[in-house]
């Protein structure tokens, strides 16, 4: 009968009136609100914890794009960060670099080895050996080679993979040996990732290559590992098309890589810009050829697609521009997270090319052997260099020697714009969300000082409470003391029942005070059955020495967390908050109810 009532039966309302069949159960409605609290607070709470960013929920709702994908193993997708980073209002912190290098390059963090039609994905990281045994960078026979020096310490960077230059030689990591490299791609990389705080110093090797050393770089057999690990390529007859026609007349590696290189220029179209048009062809490479607008992401990949094409090792490099050079050193934020391509060359190694538009470049590296297609320098007429003409390797006016000589980049259009400092609205928001945390121990505070005066028969209108309205404020404070130190109790129990719980439990909670907790269980028995109440006199002190024994004998987390966030206050919020939701709900369906039956009588009167 219990089953057919509550599946087919008539719903009543607690006071006795009809529901009809259409009106929701507020059984139902109260489930939809909890649900409803609880999605709103999966979203928020996780950006308040450590190591969530903005790009984190953006990546977790776009899922996909130029470069997404999982690697497997320990690999982390560092393509798919690279938005959220360059689109962050305030730059964040992460590196500072001391170095007395005037042209340390771009800090690399990993390598993306595998290309698709959706772009690159991130490679895995399971092999290395210990960085203690150090690192063998090849730079061959290079033009100009010095070995330079660099303390780094972390800002703000949490990964499991550590910062570091090209040609990175030797690394010691303070209070650290659980660092590896790879030997194929020289990422440094860790079970535990870096945190605020860590600083390792490294030794590197600064190589500058001539166009005429790499223009007469041998052949690569078809055999070489770079060969078979970074020349492998989806095939697209577009992309075939466009390598085909760029190349045509070359002879040597190095003029078709800067062929294809100079193809990114602003004479041909590409524009630089985050925000990145989808196309409908099906491959994001062939998206971006053609809509002719992206950020490095997008620069590095294509450039490395066309490469592969051309069947040239190439590779896409992730990690951070140089940064600001300041008294301090250089000043590394997100604005300077940055992708870049590495082509190999025979003799000479892994060698950078940067295609990024130099506007979308936050302190970018100079590269003699890569002149940038949208600067054009002062010592040559044309915008871009025929891929035949000899390269000069020192620019007279590149980008470094003003941004040195103390020019704004920033302000001309030729560097990235930084964005406005907001640090007063950071400080606003710090204030309140500490103000707002503050909350409950203050009312606690207030409430407990407010209660002893009245249990002392103090106070405002204590001579008509005095007695009973004494014993009430002392009870509550005991009880309240009891539930923020997570001491239990049934609520069902007598304040004799109250006291004998608080005495007798083991390990004891109370030794030296035992008279006073039944001095305050006492005078509330008086209180609610007696006609006599106790006098007051003494339940102030009583209550001060019970809850200062109880809060020594609770556990330390017990006692912060009475404190700062105690359970009583919380659970009076709870519930008024639940009332005030009852009484809104309940407001609601009047008004609901009211609006169904005029619209019932016009219907009826209407018939």
């Amino acid at each position: 009968h219990i089953e057919h009532v509550r599946r087919w039966g008539r719903r009543f309302t607690g006071d006795g009136r009809d529901v009809d069949p259409w009106e929701g159960s507020p059984l139902a409605a109260a489930g939809r609100r909890l649900g409803l609290i609880g999605i709103v607070a999966a979203v928020l709470i996780p950006l308040a914890a450590p190591g969530m960013s903005a790009s984190f929920l953006e990546n977790l709702i776009s899922g996909a794009g130029f470069g997404g994908g999982a690697g497997g193993g320990r690999s982390v997708d560092l393509m798919a960060s690279l938005q959220g980073d360059l689109n962050r209002p305030n730059p964040k912190p992460m590196l500072r670099v001391r170095t007395k290098d005037n042209r340390p390059g771009y800090l690399r963090l990993g390598v993306s080895g595998i290309i698709t039609e959706r772009g690159a994905l991130p490679g895995r990281l399971d092999r290395g050996q210990p960085l203690t045994d150090g690192m063998s960078p090849d730079v061959g026979d290079a033009d100009n080679v010095s070995v330079e020096t660099a303390r780094v310490s972390v800002l703000g960077l949490r990964q499991n993979r550590l910062p570091a230059y090209l040609h990175t030689t030797d690394v010691r990591v303070g209070g650290r040996d659980d660092w590896f490299s790879d030997p194929e791609t020289s990422v440094i990389w860790s079970n535990t990732p870096t945190e605020a705080g860590l600083e390792y110093e490294m030794e590197y090797l600064n190589a500058t290559f001539t166009a005429e050393q790499l223009r007469n770089a041998t052949g690569l057999r078809r055999g070489h590992p770079a060969v078979r690990n970074y020349a492998d390529v989806p095939e697209n007859q577009v992309v075939k098309n466009l390598v085909d026609d760029l190349t045509r007349g070359e002879t040597n590696q190095y003029d078709k890589v800067l062929a294809i290189y100079n193809h990114f220029s602003r004479k041909n179209g590409f524009t630089y810009s985050t925000r990145v048009t989808t196309g409908t062809s099906g491959s994001a490479v062939v998206d971006f050829l053609d809509n002719k607008q992206g950020y490095c992401q997008q620069y590095s990949v294509a450039m490395t697609w066309l490469l592969r094409a051309a069947g040239i090792p190439a590779r896409v490099a992730i990690g951070f521009t140089q940064g600001a050079k300041n008294s301090r050193g250089y000043t590394i934020t997100t604005s300077n997270a940055h992708a870049w391509v590495e082509v190999y060359f025979a003799g000479y190694g892994w060698v950078p090319f940067d295609p990024t538009p130099a506007s979308g470049v936050n302190h970018e590296a100079d590269l003699p052997w890569a002149p940038n297609p949208y600067e054009p320098r002062e010592d040559d007429p044309q915008a871009t260099p025929s891929p035949t003409s000899s390269v000069s390797p020192e620019p007279t006016s590149s980008a470094s020697d003003r941004r040195d000589a103390g020019e704004d980049l920033s302000a001309g259009g030729s560097g990235k714009k930084e964005p406005p400092t907001r640090w007063p609205y950071w400080l606003l928001g710090g204030v309140a969300a500490l103000a707002l945390l503050l909350t409950p121990a203050a009312q606690r505070t207030l409430r407990r000082r407010r209660r002893l005066r009245e249990a002392g028969g103090t106070g405002a209108g204590a001579a008509g409470r005095a007695g009973a309205g004494a014993a009430h404020r002392a009870w509550d404070e005991l009880l309240d003391t009891l539930t923020d130190l997570k001491i239990d109790y049934m609520s069902s129990d007598t304040p004799r029942g109250v006291a004998r719980r608080v005495t007798h439990c083991r390990p004891p909670l109370i030794e030296s005070t035992v008279p006073q907790v039944e001095l305050i269980a006492k005078s509330m028995e008086r209180a609610e059955y007696s006609q006599r109440p106790l006098p007051p006199e003494e339940l102030a002190e009583a209550v001060r020495a019970v809850t200062a024994e109880l809060r020594a004998n609770s556990t330390r987390p017990a006692r912060v967390t009475a404190t700062l966030f105690p359970p009583s206050v919380l659970r009076d919020w709870q519930s008024s908050i639940s009332e005030a939701t009852q009484r809104v709900y309940a407001v609601w369906q009047r008004g609901r109810d009211a609006a169904a039956q005029r619209l019932l009588r016009r219907l009826r009167a209407g018939s």
